[in-house]
């Protein structure tokens, strides 16, 4: 097949996917396809092309039953025309038998493969086209909060140093993301195709809810925080059991022993931070020192196990204060101290 003729045929398989042929057209393509092997091949090669490019939304509408019944009424239409015009010569010497219906019958035969080739080259190029989808990644940077929509109008909200990644499949056939760090999310509900958010420590399964997923790689913790609907929470390292969460209650993984804790709580003080607000539920002055690092970029140690043990509580504004003014506030309430160098804050 040369070049001429190549490019002539892909013309007529463009415009037999978008079903723009005309009788001669079709009958000049079927004919060819039935030719040899490698025409075969060649046709359904480039169907598999079509169908993983940007046709790929329109897979799941391909209808090939409606698709072959389409093509072979236009086949027949054509060659009953023809007949009208010379039906005499239709028939042999005896009578017996007939050249249409001989025709009939070869062309259905090349529809039937035409069709079938198509159909299979839709979910081939299915398959091609999810293989080669790369994972979309939104970071966070430190210092500040990131919010985004995902394809399936799921809305997230990063939290400083956080990051979230995502195939491009994500609606197509699944809906799960990854996460490093913090991330408050709203998720459109879908029954078919539930919500999962994973990290290296813990998985959270959902259909539809609102719930703040908290797993900073460098924390002893890691806590899901439910504010709307249901959760199911699983340990990725303890015994693989999974916890069902009610709203205002939250799942604390402890990564060191794998063991899970529910307590109540109020789900709306977990997520302040997405507002501007940073606040302090008990957490120990080492907690904290990570959270206030990330959340202005800076450095802040505590460097002896009498301050990093301690635990406070209180509500501070990211935008009102600064990570100096916070542990100025801290320290006033104990018996600790803290040095200023630079960027850096060592508490003790």
């Amino acid at each position: 097949m040369n070049n001429t003729t190549n490019h002539n045929i892909d013309d007529l398989i463009v415009k037999f996917l978008g079903n723009m042929l005309s009788a001669d057209e079709r009958r000049a393509l079927s004919e060819w396809v039935a030719q040899s092997e490698q025409n075969r091949r060649h046709f359904q090669r480039q169907c598999e092309l079509w169908a993983s490019s940007g046709a790929a939304a329109e897979l799941d509408r391909f209808d090939t039953e409606a698709a072959y019944r389409r093509f072979v009424r236009n086949v027949e239409a054509d060659i009953a025309s023809e007949n009208e015009a010379d039906d005499a010569s239709d028939f042999d010497s005896s009578g017996i038998g007939c050249s249409w219906m001989r025709r009939i019958a070869a062309c259905a035969a090349v529809v039937i493969a035409v069709v079938a080739l198509t159909a299979g080259a839709f979910y081939i190029g299915r398959e091609d086209l999810k293989n080669n989808m790369a994972d979309m990644t939104i970071t966070a940077p430190e210092g500040s909060n990131t919010q985004v929509t995902l394809p399936d109008g799921t809305q997230v909200w990063l939290n400083s140093g956080s990051r979230l990644s995502y195939s491009q499949r994500y609606g197509l056939d699944e809906r799960n993301v990854k996460i490093h760090g913090e991330g408050y999310f709203e998720v459109k509900r879908n029954r078919k195709l539930p919500f999962t958010v994973s990290s290296h420590d813990m998985n959270v399964r959902v259909l539809g809810t609102k719930f703040n997923f908290d797993d900073y790689p460098d924390g002893d913790k890691a806590t899901v925080t439910l504010a709307e609907g249901k959760v199911a929470m699983r340990g990725n390292f303890s015994d693989g059991k999974e916890y069902l969460l009610a709203p205002n209650q939250r799942a604390v993984l402890n990564k060191n022993t794998g063991s899970v804790v529910i307590e109540n709580c109020t789900a709306a003080d977990a997520i302040q931070w997405r507002s501007g607000t940073i606040s302090f539920e008990g957490q120990t002055l080492y907690e904290i020192a990570a959270i206030l690092s990330k959340t202005y970029d800076m450095d802040i140690t505590v460097v002896t196990q009498h301050a990093g043990r301690k635990r406070f509580y209180g509500d501070f504004s990211r935008k009102g204060q600064s990570a100096r003014d916070i542990v100025d506030d801290l320290c006033k309430t104990s018996d600790i101290s803290y040095k200023v160098r630079g960027r850096r804050i060592e508490i003790r």
